[in-house]
């Protein structure tokens, strides 16, 4: 539900938002806005950021040696060179 541009007010309404859902303590909810925040300022999220087409939660598969491998990738984004599929963890 985080928007890849949202400042640091919005996350932190978000966090309380979700963190209220969750009947986690606020300051655990604040941690998780300053985290995620952390890893919005990350080089390859600026990049997908600044990306054309950027894709979240999106399904993805691929045949390789005769084999499906299907899944469901957090983020993918197209630039120059290609696509570029960041699976979370």
């Amino acid at each position: 539900v985080v928007p890849l541009q949202a400042t640091a007010e919005e996350l932190h309404a978000l966090a309380l938002v979700q963190g209220r859902l969750l009947a986690a303590p606020a300051a655990e909810a604040e941690a998780a806005a300053d985290l995620v925040g952390d890893v919005l300022r990350h080089p390859l999220l600026r990049q997908a950021q600044r990306a054309g087409t950027c894709l979240r939660e999106v399904p993805v598969s691929i045949v390789r040696d005769g084999v499906l491998i299907d899944g469901q990738a957090d983020l993918a984004f197209e630039d120059a060179s290609g696509w570029i599929v960041i699976d979370f963890k």
